[in-house]
């Protein structure tokens, strides 16, 4: 089993280098050179700035001289004719919103199971509600993560799931298929879990379940604001 975990983190890393070089090979010579010049560390991690040297050699360029470490957790995306920097959503806020998404999913399942335990009609009743509204509850949060990147938690606390590199939206696949479902199937992984959560505390803040998705979590509130400015 061991072996096993080693082994799916080891394909999760690589697929993680080729989504990132593939993100990076898309964006033009000078993009590269702008993000190796402000050596941004908060914002992209080591792995990405030797992508990012590895492709500026192979197109010809020299690397220029880089720039101090940047302290602000930001990414920055380019929609052409404009540039818009988004912020990387508070590792706070996600934990909030995970609380309150699994509390909207738990609170009425608990609810209903204890009601059918008691007697009487009305105990009855509540029981079913309760249990009828966890599939409305899972319906309303399939279709906030297909069409706004978004549960009900992150609607409230103001953060929303991207595509990682462009900034887009991230759709029903990436969102509910890979970053949900097929991480919850990897959940039954001894400790896949815990490191995934552990992985927040990387430089762009991004899970397991990010990479997979090829997702970023950002700061609705700063992402509305540019887009506003354009």
């Amino acid at each position: 089993m061991r072996d096993l975990l080693i082994s799916g983190i080891l394909t999760m890393v690589h697929e993680l280098r080729h989504n990132i070089r593939e993100s990076m090979q898309a964006r033009s010579t000078e993009e590269l050179t702008q993000i190796w010049e402000n050596n941004g560390r908060d914002t992209w991690s080591d792995s990405v700035f030797e992508i990012i040297k590895e492709i500026l050699i192979d197109r010809g360029i020299e690397l220029p001289t880089r720039g101090a470490h940047s302290s602000e957790p930001l990414i920055t995306r380019s929609i052409f004719p404009l540039e818009i920097t988004i912020e990387l959503a508070p590792r706070l806020s996600r934990l909030e919103a995970a609380f309150m998404d699994g509390l909207l999913f738990t609170g009425p399942l608990l609810l209903g199971i204890a009601a059918l335990s008691q007697s009487g009609g009305l105990s009855v009743l509540i029981g079913f509600l309760g249990l009828l509204s966890v599939p409305a509850v899972l319906g309303i949060q399939i279709y906030l993560l297909g069409t706004q990147g978004q549960t009900l938690g992150k609607r409230k606390v103001g953060i929303r799931i991207v595509k990682a590199g462009t900034g887009g939206k991230a759709g029903f696949v990436r969102n509910v298929l890979l970053r949900s479902v097929l991480n919850s199937i990897l959940c039954v992984i001894p400790l896949y879990g815990i490191i995934d959560i552990l992985f927040i505390f990387t430089s762009d803040r991004r899970c397991i379940h990010d990479i997979i998705a090829g997702t970023i979590v950002i700061n609705q509130e700063t992402q509305n604001s540019a887009e506003h400015g354009m």
